[in-house]
């Protein structure tokens, strides 16, 4: 009984399709790829803070103050930070040249055996993804030759997955469904 149940709700919960990546083999190869959430539990969405009067979204804003004069001042155009007892300056874009990882949503660090990926490393729930021919051409053919290779040889890729917030290390595992990679933070 508990299997019809599985099987219905597979059939009520179809594929859906969470972003398109673009997944950079080496500097001059990169390919596009679609990720797509399998059944997972559903989270409350943000809360939206809205005006009482005009009943629209308000717009948070942060100022700084002058502790003297209590005026606006303007954001510093320069960060800095303690080394050695020395104070090193960055600006803004310098900071945020430093924080950038690649340009590429996804890009391919290396190789390593599968004995090396742990049960305990997977800490998100799975995200499979697949190639698409949509925006770049002859993707379908690169992933298939990269995951046929990776089953026969019996390895693991390891990746850089750039977020919005931060960068995170990912290990794509190959399956023998079809061509798709399940994913492990």
């Amino acid at each position: 009984m508990e299997d019809m149940t599985d099987q219905l709700r597979k059939r009520m919960m179809k594929k859906r399709k969470v972003k398109t990546l673009s997944f950079a083999i080496t500097n001059d190869v990169c390919i596009e790829v679609n990720t797509y959430a399998l059944i997972r539990p559903t989270a409350p969405g943000t809360i939206t803070w809205l005006d009482s009067i005009s009943n629209l979204p308000l717009k948070t804003e942060r100022s700084f103050i002058c502790n003297d004069t209590g005026a606006l001042l303007q954001a510093p155009q320069e960060r800095f930070q303690l080394y050695n007892d020395k104070v090193v300056k960055f600006s803004v874009r310098e900071l945020s040249d430093v924080k950038r990882v690649s340009s590429h949503h996804l890009r391919l660090l290396g190789f390593k055996p599968l004995d090396c990926l742990k049960d305990y490393h997977n800490l998100s729930p799975s995200t499979f993804i697949y190639p698409s021919d949509e925006q770049i051409f002859g993707s379908t053919r690169v992933f298939v030759a990269l995951h046929s290779s990776m089953l026969r040889l019996g390895r693991v890729c390891t990746c850089i997955l750039r977020d919005p917030n931060s960068p995170t290390a990912c290990s794509p595992c190959c399956t023998r469904r079809g061509y798709f990679f399940e994913w492990s933070r």
